[in-house]
C-alpha cells in the first residue's frame, strides 16, 4: 500500500476533472467551430487524450493488469463514456447526439492506444 501513496491525487483525481470537463462541455451550448468537420478532430482530441488520464487512472485501480490490458481498458472506457454522452445529449436542449461524434470519439482512442502502444509498450518491452 505505501507505493501507492498519492497515486489518487495524481491518477485518480486528474481523470474524475478531465472527464467532468469533457461532460460539462458536451452539454452545454458551446459555439460551433467553422473548420470542416472540426467538431470531429475535436472530438478526436479529447476522447483520445482522455486514454491518457484513464491509463494512469485504471494501472493505479488495477495493478494487476498487464500494460496492454491497461490500455485496451481505456479505450473501451473512452467509448463508454463517449456513448453515454451522446446519450445524454439527446436530452438536452441546446445539443444533439450524433453517432459520427462517438465515432470520432473512439478513433481517437484508438489511435492514442495504438500510439501508446507502438511508442511506449514496444520501446519498454524491447529494452528489458
Amino acid at each position: 500500500m505505501n507505493g501507492r501513496r498519492g497515486g489518487f491525487f495524481l491518477r485518480i483525481v486528474p481523470a474524475l476533472l478531465y472527464i467532468a470537463a469533457i461532460f460539462y462541455s458536451g452539454l452545454v451550448r458551446v459555439p460551433s467551430l467553422k473548420v470542416p468537420h472540426g467538431d470531429k478532430w475535436a472530438h478526436a482530441a479529447a476522447f483520445g487524450f482522455m486514454v491518457i488520464v484513464l491509463r494512469g487512472a485504471i494501472s493505479y485501480e488495477l495493478p494487476q493488469l498487464s500494460p496492454r490490458q491497461v490500455l485496451v481498458a481505456s479505450v473501451i472506457g473512452v467509448a463508454v463514456l463517449g456513448g453515454l454522452l451522446e446519450i445524454l445529449q439527446m436530452f438536452t436542449a441546446t445539443r444533439s447526439a450524433e453517432l459520427l461524434d462517438w465515432a470520432a470519439d473512439i478513433a481517437g482512442a484508438v489511435l492514442v492506444a495504438l500510439l501508446i502502444d507502438r511508442l511506449v509498450l514496444a520501446s519498454s518491452s524491447s529494452a528489458s
